[in-house]
């Protein structure tokens, strides 16, 4: 998370939301073509009837990485942008393969490190652009490098001894094209900010993204859980669940304020630290909400797809979709600050799918549960975001 906040300080605006953007559609393709196969490793490793779906989303996973690779190879060069993303996707796409089987298989630490292939490479190359003063050297040539390092690895992992069965096969794409619906609306939803500022300026995306990285520190304490603790997570009681997430979206949000007050102290003696936005309480206090219930949808993804239901997913992500852009357009008729208005039209659009998450779940999946401490949790954001407006409007 730190890599993304380093290239803002040391990249041209220009360039830096140039990234943000190739990266919000290179999450998106790669999610599309992947074929849902990172979910689908996760869950079937946590049963053990589902090996040979793990070892076939690995090997589907492998031939659409190579694939991204030759479109590097082929456009980067007379399509740069094309080049750009088709790179990006190429390490997304093998990366939430290996990274799933990593962590259900309980090796959270290794799984969290191939999550940060992409922005250790980016921070390495910050690092090298910041020396050389030479910004030309972010390629697709150079992301797809990291790409085919994985794929190497996952390589080693799958088991190519047994054949592949046709059955194996149609259940493995029947799952996956829900779990793709799902998944791809949910990546369209998350990254609708970066793509709609891009339409407009690439240096709005930029100022919006600055804000986002700085926010988005917080969710280190998510991270660490859901990798660490994935087996424990999702194998517990859903009372115990209710509570772990429950906690978990504390930890974000506090920590997300601590990270808020120290930005503004800086800001307010005058440090001058390139890449630390200038303070902007509202922008900075909904990022932090939104990030903090991202952690919650996420978690609560995790446990509709552990209940093979992930069209519910799908639904509470267009529902979400659909209170983002409603809400959009309603503020921009008000004459609302456009980043401004992006991010409160995020997070309703959060805040809308994660309760028909939890109403899916209650209703539709066969379990007696409530999960009350998320209930709790979701409406004391919007009421603590209702007071934050009204004290500063």
């Amino acid at each position: 998370m730190i890599a993304p906040i380093f290239a803002a300080a040391v990249l041209s605006k220009e360039n830096y939301g140039l990234i943000e953007w190739a990266l919000s559609l290179a999450m998106i393709f790669s999610s599309v073509f992947s074929f849902g196969s990172g979910n689908t490793i996760a869950f079937e490793n946590l049963k053990n009837e589902g090996r040979k779906l793990v070892h076939l989303g690995q090997k589907y996973s492998m031939v659409i990485c190579f694939i991204f690779l030759i479109i590097t190879l082929v456009l980067t060069k007379t399509i740069p942008y094309a080049g750009l993303i088709s790179g990006i996707s190429s390490i997304f796409v093998i990366q939430y393969a290996l990274s799933a089987r990593l962590k259900s298989d309980g090796k959270g630490a290794f799984a969290g490190l191939v999550d940060s292939s992409f922005y250790i490479l980016l921070l390495i190359l910050t690092l090298i652009i910041s020396v050389i003063e030479n910004e030309n050297i972010i390629s697709g040539y150079v992301f797809s490098i990291v790409g085919f390092l994985l794929l190497l690895v996952v390589l080693f992992k799958t088991d190519f001894n047994k054949a592949v069965k046709v059955q194996d096969v149609k259940i493995y794409f029947t799952r996956g094209s829900k779990i793709l619906l799902a998944t791809t609306a949910s990546l369209i939803f998350f990254n609708l900010p970066r793509i709609f500022l891009g339409n407009e300026s690439l240096s709005l995306v930029a100022e919006f993204s600055l804000y986002f990285r700085w926010a988005s520190i917080a969710i280190i304490i998510y991270r660490f859980f859901s990798l660490i603790y994935f087996r424990d997570l999702y194998t517990m009681s859903i009372k115990k669940f209710d509570r772990s997430i429950f906690l978990i979206g504390i930890g974000v949000f506090f920590f997300g304020f601590l990270i808020l007050l120290i930005m503004t102290s800086i800001n307010t003696i005058k440090l001058n630290i390139s890449g630390i936005p200038e303070n902007n309480f509202l922008i900075q206090i909904l990022l932090i909400s939104i990030i903090s219930l991202w952690c919650i949808s996420g978690s609560l993804e995790g446990l509709i797809y552990k209940e093979r239901q992930p069209l519910f997913h799908f639904y509470a992500s267009l529902i979400g979709i659909f209170f983002f852009i409603t809400s959009l357009v309603i503020f921009e008729k008000t004459g609302i600050d456009l980043v401004e208005s992006t991010i409160m039209s995020w997070l309703l659009g959060f805040i809308s799918t994660i309760l028909f998450q939890i109403h899916f779940l209650k209703k539709k999946i066969q379990i007696e549960f409530t999960l009350k401490y998320v209930n709790f949790f979701v409406w004391a954001i919007v009421t603590l975001n209702i007071i934050f407006l009204i004290m500063i409007k």
